[in-house]
């Protein structure tokens, strides 16, 4: 995306998955996604009208880079706000429509093949990250903040739909996809999980990710999209393991 002067920046820090805690939390009522995102949109028009002097935010054309969950949020804004966001840059987005739990395979459902798995996948090797994402990473479990995660598949059900607007007449806004690099957060999951291999995120984690990025990459028009790209030698948080090449 190219900026010129005109643009005014406002960061804003919003929850992140660095935060979520494996116990479950009693969360304040109705504090949910789309609770947060109609704050965010009371919080800007508010900067707006005593900072800029703008008094109507489709005056105001917005440029959003997120992070993580605040992926998910930035989405939900420009959905919930049309016209109002001219661009969006998405940096290793949440898996919002997922449970986490059933990216990898139930080595004990009905039926499970054990021929079907890949080269140095095992049952034993299913069952632990299968555990570790339902107590950490599941929708049900909540954040420091309070967030609660629990609508967010049923309001963003699909990674590519549907498709958003920006400013304009029937024209979406710029839209730029930055993923990890798969090697390095193979490495990193391994780490913070203590129990997913490198093999487990190579032959299920990553490619569902990708593949949910490439949705991402299909909200606006070919001619506006840019992405999936990979960070070189970043992990899920790209503004901190690669701020040069993951936001240029």
């Amino acid at each position: 995306m190219n900026l010129d002067s005109d643009h005014v920046f406002l960061p804003i820090p919003l929850p992140g998955d660095q935060a979520h805690r494996p116990a479950k939390l009693q969360l304040p009522s109705g504090h949910n996604t789309l609770s947060a995102v109609r704050d965010l949109h009371q919080l800007l028009t508010q900067i707006a009208a005593s900072d800029l002097h703008i008094s109507d935010l489709d005056h105001l054309p917005l440029i959003l880079v997120s992070n993580s969950i605040g992926d998910a949020l930035a989405r939900l804004y420009a959905q919930e706000y049309p016209g109002t966001v001219a661009g969006l840059l998405f940096l290793d987005s949440v898996l919002a429509n997922s449970d986490f739990v059933s990216i990898y395979p139930n080595p004990d459902a009905a039926g499970f093949d054990t021929t079907d798995l890949a080269d140095g996948v095992t049952v034993d090797g299913l069952r632990a990250p299968r555990a570790f994402m339902q107590r950490v990473f599941h929708p049900s479990n909540g954040s420091r903040e309070g967030l609660s995660r629990r609508n967010l598949a049923q309001l963003l059900p699909e990674s590519d739909k549907p498709k958003l607007r920006g400013p304009g007449a029937a024209r979406g806004p710029w839209v730029t996809v930055v993923g990890h690099e798969f090697e390095a957060f193979e490495a990193e999951f391994a780490r913070m999980s203590g129990v997913a291999s490198p093999r487990l995120t190579e032959v299920y984690l990553n490619p569902y990710w990708h593949r949910f990025n490439h949705g991402l990459a299909t909200l606006t028009e070919p001619a506006r999209s840019r992405g999936p790209l990979q960070a070189p030698g970043a992990g899920h948080f790209i503004q901190r393991d690669n701020p040069v090449d993951g936001l240029r």
